[in-house]
């Protein structure tokens, strides 16, 4: 009696070999950058600072990842564009200035609408603590 034991192809197969893992883009979150522009007192004498907040989206994996968005939360949100990135790629997103008068958290999430196929889905965030106090 002869089994056959038959493997499971979860790529597909050619010429009865199963195909590798397809290469797939992986976005992360690789910097926040938080610059204090200015500070002073407004009329209610409550200390306040603008901030410039920058983000960089790169693609640590192995294929073009398409345009996708960065979300970037704090003491206020705004949805920030990426395009296409090639593996290794890095692009900074435009500024994000508002007022700050307390100490937060920043987070920023790329491809926050999956719009990218990842070969990781669950390292898209990155935060970073700022105490905008003068």
């Amino acid at each position: 009696t002869t089994i056959t034991l038959k493997e499971t192809c979860n790529w597909g197969c050619s010429l009865g070999v199963c195909n590798s893992e397809p290469e797939q883009p992986d976005l992360v979150v690789s910097s926040i950058l938080v610059a204090e522009r200015e500070s002073g007192n407004n009329l209610t004498n409550t200390t306040w600072v603008v901030l410039d907040v920058y983000t960089q989206v790169t693609n640590t994996g192995q294929a073009t990842a398409g345009a996708s968005g960065v979300l970037i939360q704090g003491l206020q949100s705004v949805t920030k564009s990426i395009g296409i990135l090639n593996p290794g790629a890095s692009q900074w997103t435009s500024t994000h200035t508002y007022n700050c008068t307390s100490a937060h958290t920043i987070t920023a999430t790329a491809d926050i609408n999956d719009a990218v196929a990842e070969s990781n889905e669950i390292n898209n965030a990155n935060t970073k603590f700022v105490d905008c106090l003068i």
